[in-house]
C-alpha cells in the first residue's frame, strides 16, 4: 500500500489506497443433501487518485501489480469526474464488536453438522419437503492509507445460518424462508428453527381469500421490501441528481410518529458493524427517521460535496473492481407496544405477509411497493387460518408509513443487519387471481 501511495504522489496530487482481505467458507445444502463445502480466499487493492482536479479508479487482485494500478488511475483521471471533496484525514474512531476469533475456529465439520441438523429439523413436515440451507463462517481485513495521513484498518468476522423449505404438491407451491447471522460465534439459531417449523405447518393448509382492501401485518422479513424504497430515496446520489422525493424534507414529517429508524453501524455484534466507512470516516449511529421526521441523507464524501453537507460516514464498498458508493449498515427500527398476537386478534379479515417477491422492481424513487405475497397467511376473525395463494400485494411506501402504519410490534426479528419489528398497515391493496 505504502509503495502504491508513494508512486500515486508522484504523478498525482491526492490519493487513496484501499485493501481488502477476504476468506469464507460456505456449506451449503440443496434438496435435503449436501451440494458443496469449500474455502475461498480473494483480496486487492483499489486506488482513488486526485490528478489537475479529475477523480481517477482502478482496482486490481494481482499481487506486484503497484505501477499498472497507478497508471491505469491516472488514465481514468484524465476523463474523471471534478474532484470537489479531500480524501479525511485520522479522526476519532468509537469501538465496535465486529471480531471473534472464535469463529475463524469453528470447524468445518461443526458447520455441516449445523446444517445437517436444520435438514432433518424440517423434512419429516411432510413428505416431499425439501430443504435448502446455508451455513458460513467468514473473515475480513480492510485497510486505507490516504494522502491526507490516514492510516486505519479493521478485522471483521461473520457466522450466519439462511435456511429455505420448499413443498410442492399437486398446483400447490410453498416456500418458506428464514435465518439470522452475527459477527460472533454464540448464534442462537432456536428462533429461527422454531419460526421455519411454524411456517410450513400453516402454509400446508390453503384458505380462501378475495381482492380488496385489507388490514395487513407486514412481518420483519417483508418489511425489508418498504425499506428499499425508502433507502434509495435517502441515497445521497439520488438526493444530488434530483430524483428523491425526498430531496428537500429534511426536518420534515415523512412518516407518523410512531417511526423511529436508525442506522446502527456500531451496533454490537451485528454482520455490518464496522468502526470506519469505505472511505475511512468514522461511523457513528445515525437517526434516519425520528418520531416521523427526517433526520439525515446516506452522505458519501462526493455527495455531501455536492450539497453542501456533512458526510455520514456512509461509505460502501460492495466490490473492489468499483469506488466506493452509498447505503445502509445496519438499519434499526425501534419496536411498539402491541404484542404481535394482539395485532392478529383485533383484524377480522386481513392478511400477514412473510415474503415478498419483485417488490420494487418499477421506479423506487416513486415509492411503491408492487408485489408477489410469496408467503403470506389470512387473518379471519382474529386467527390465522392458512396461507394465501396467488395474491399481489400493492402499497406505496411514503404512503404506508405515515398515514396507513397503526402499529408496531414489540417483538422484532435480528436477521443480522436488520432488527425490524411487525408493523400493521391499515387500507392495503391485495389482488387475487382467481
Amino acid at each position: 500500500m505504502e509503495r502504491v501511495l508513494e508512486l500515486a504522489l508522484e504523478r498525482c496530487q491526492a490519493a487513496e489506497v484501499f485493501r481488502i482481505t477476504e476468506v469464507s467458507t460456505p456449506v451449503e445444502f440443496e434438496n435435503n443433501r449436501l451440494k458443496r463445502v469449500e474455502t475461498s480466499e480473494a483480496s486487492g487493492l483499489a486506488l482513488r487518485v486526485i490528478k489537475d482536479g479529475k477523480v481517477g479508479f482502478s482496482s486490481t487482485t494481482k499481487a506486484h501489480d503497484e505501477e499498472s494500478l497507478v497508471d491505469n488511475a491516472i488514465a481514468v483521471a484524465e476523463f474523471g469526474a471534478p474532484a470537489t471533496f479531500e480524501f479525511p484525514g485520522p479522526d476519532g474512531y468509537a469501538a465496535a464488536e465486529n471480531y471473534d476469533p472464535a469463529v475463524l475456529d469453528i470447524p468445518v465439520g461443526a458447520l455441516v453438522q449445523e446444517g445437517t441438523s436444520m435438514v432433518e429439523l424440517l423434512r419429516p413436515l411432510h413428505p416431499a419437503l425439501m430443504a435448502g440451507v446455508s451455513v458460513e463462517k467468514a473473515y475480513e481485513e480492510s485497510e486505507i492509507l490516504n494522502s491526507s495521513g490516514l492510516h486505519i484498518s479493521q478485522k471483521r468476522t461473520a457466522y450466519y445460518m439462511f435456511a429455505s423449505a420448499e413443498v410442492v404438491e399437486g398446483e400447490n407451491f410453498l416456500s418458506v424462508y428464514d435465518g439470522a447471522g452475527s459477527s460472533h460465534a454464540a448464534l442462537d439459531l432456536q428462533p429461527v428453527k422454531r419460526r421455519l417449523i411454524e411456517k410450513v405447518k400453516l402454509g400446508q393448509r390453503n384458505a380462501p381469500f378475495r381482492s380488496g382492501s385489507y388490514p395487513v401485518i407486514m412481518s420483519p422479513y417483508a418489511v425489508q421490501s418498504l425499506m428499499l424504497p425508502l433507502m434509495a430515496c435517502i441515497n445521497g446520489r439520488a438526493v444530488q441528481r434530483g430524483f428523491s422525493p425526498l430531496k428537500d424534507k429534511i426536518g420534515q414529517q415523512v412518516a407518523t410518529p410512531r417511526l423511529n429508524l436508525y442506522d446502527d453501524p456500531l451496533r454490537p455484534r451485528s454482520l455490518s458493524t464496522s468502526i470506519f466507512d469505505g472511505e475511512g470516516l468514522p461511523r457513528r449511529r445515525l437517526p434516519v427517521v425520528e418520531r416521523g421526521e427526517l433526520k439525515n441523507f446516506h452522505l458519501d464524501l462526493k455527495a455531501a460535496a455536492a450539497l453542501r453537507m456533512k458526510p455520514t460516514g456512509s461509505a460502501t464498498r460492495d466490490s473492489i473492481e468499483r469506488p466506493p458508493s452509498m447505503g445502509p449498515s445496519n438499519l434499526v427500527i425501534e419496536p411498539g407496544a402491541v404484542q404481535l398476537e394482539q395485532m392478529i386478534r383485533g383484524i377480522d379479515q386481513g392478511l400477514l405477509v412473510d415474503v415478498l417477491m419483485g417488490a420494487w422492481s418499477g421506479n423506487p424513487y416513486g415509492g411503491a411497493v408492487n408485489g408477489n405475497v410469496m408467503l403470506g397467511f389470512v387473518i379471519d376473525k382474529g386467527e390465522l387460518v392458512g396461507r394465501c395463494k396467488n395474491a399481489m400485494l400493492s402499497a406505496n411506501v411514503f404512503q404506508a408509513l405515515s398515514s396507513q402504519l397503526q402499529e408496531l410490534s414489540s417483538e422484532r426479528i435480528d436477521y443480522g443487519n436488520s432488527v425490524f419489528p411487525y408493523m400493521l398497515l391499515d387500507g392495503i391493496g391485495i389482488t387475487v387471481r382467481e
